[in-house]
């Protein structure tokens, strides 16, 4: 018998990143956040735990879950969420940056109503990653 595909186990790859993934693999780094006029700026820098390249890698899986809300692969158990979703249903736009010294994400909003929202949103994420 075939497992359910509610499952992440069961989910094809290609479906989109799980969050729980995408969560593991920005998981040590710093993180500061700004609000800017239509979202949130967020400071990545690597950490002794997380390095330059781990940052970087981690910042794609980011932006592809991001790009991609519906393909987002949500745990099978809410308990395991850490918070991604939470973002990524504000349906913002993220511009990112990688350079030598870390990484930029601009994530906004083109709905002014939904602002303070996603600012909330991307601060309870990344406050909840450190």
């Amino acid at each position: 018998m075939r497992p359910s595909p509610t499952f992440e186990s069961a989910v094809s790859p290609a479906a989109g990143p799980r969050e729980s993934d995408v969560c593991r693999s920005l998981a040590g780094a710093r993180f500061d956040v700004t609000d800017v006029a239509d979202g949130a700026l967020v400071i990545m820098r690597p950490t002794l735990q997380t390095d330059i390249y781990a940052l970087h890698d981690g910042s794609k899986d980011l932006e592809r879950a991001l790009a991609r809300p519906d393909r987002l692969i949500a745990p099978t158990d809410a308990a395991r969420g850490c918070g991604l979703r939470e973002i990524a249903n504000h349906h913002p736009s993220a511009i990112v940056e990688r350079t030598s010294a870390g990484v930029r994400v601009r994530v906004s909003t083109a709905d002014p109503a939904q602002v303070e929202a996603l600012r909330t949103d991307v601060r309870k994420f990344f406050d909840g990653m450190q």
